[in-house]
């Protein structure tokens, strides 16, 4: 499993599901079960985009923002038991943030193991 499939959401099974909707043939194949999908994949890469350059390009902080929302973690940055600059996470409360964290960090590293530092 490499790096960029721990962003992706949607599968040519599952198109219902995401942040927003996407219809089936919305671009140039209408007949193609994939369409829609890069839409999804765009907007994940843009939100991740976003989340790495307000947390100073810190992979775990951003991939806490992109699981659990950008005001939850600027609120834990607040909170010196998971933050000593306000800047990046060292701590993450929430079990299930903690899990996605540590899957996005491994794959990370299994994907610079692969084909080197982006």
């Amino acid at each position: 499993m490499g790096f960029k499939s721990q962003f992706t959401t949607a599968t040519p099974f599952s198109l219902d599901i995401g942040l927003f909707p996407v219809e089936k043939g919305v671009g140039l194949n209408k007949k193609c079960p994939f369409e829609g999908i890069r839409y999804r994949n765009c907007f994940g890469t843009y939100l991740l985009a976003v989340c790495l350059a307000r947390y100073g390009g810190d992979l775990s902080t951003a991939a806490a923002a992109y699981h659990s929302g950008i005001g939850q973690v600027d609120a834990l940055l607040e909170d010196a038991r998971y933050s000593s600059d306000g800047q990046t996470l060292f701590s993450f409360p929430y079990r299930q943030m903690n899990h996605y964290v540590n899957k996005v960090n491994a794959s990370y590293q299994r994907y610079c193991s692969l084909y080197g530092e982006p």
